[in-house]
């Protein structure tokens, strides 16, 4: 969950970095290992019921080249220009749709952001 002080700061200038596991298929497409819960207790009670403990998102191609340009050395702005470049005009308007897919992800816990003064 955001800090209610980073809403107000320019999401470009965010250096994103990943908060969960990921695996990479053949094809180059990434699945998001997210829990279910995030408190241990309810974690144990689902293994215990024989339950998955985690979700499994998956990613098309888009997503997948934005999560792994997520490494928490570039910001937001660099990896709209490489996201531009990478795929061109099938996906404008950038930066728009960036920061909705960044947004969701920091808002589901998947990444945080680290700004300039953190």
């Amino acid at each position: 969950m955001p800090k209610k002080h980073d809403l107000n700061k320019n999401l470009l200038d965010a250096i994103p970095v990943r908060c969960v596991a990921w695996e990479e298929n053949s094809e180059k497409k990434i699945s998001l290992i997210a829990p279910k819960f995030r408190r241990h207790w309810m974690r144990k009670l689902i293994i215990w019921l024989n339950f998955k403990p985690d979700f499994h998102i998956h990613l098309d191609d888009f997503g997948s080249f934005i999560w792994l340009a997520c490494d928490g050395k570039q910001d937001c702005h660099a990896i709209g220009i490489a996201f531009k470049t990478h795929f061109g005009n099938d996906v404008e308007p950038v930066f728009d749709r960036l920061g909705v897919f960044i947004r969701f992800l920091v808002s589901r816990g998947l990444l945080r952001l680290n700004f300039g003064s953190d």
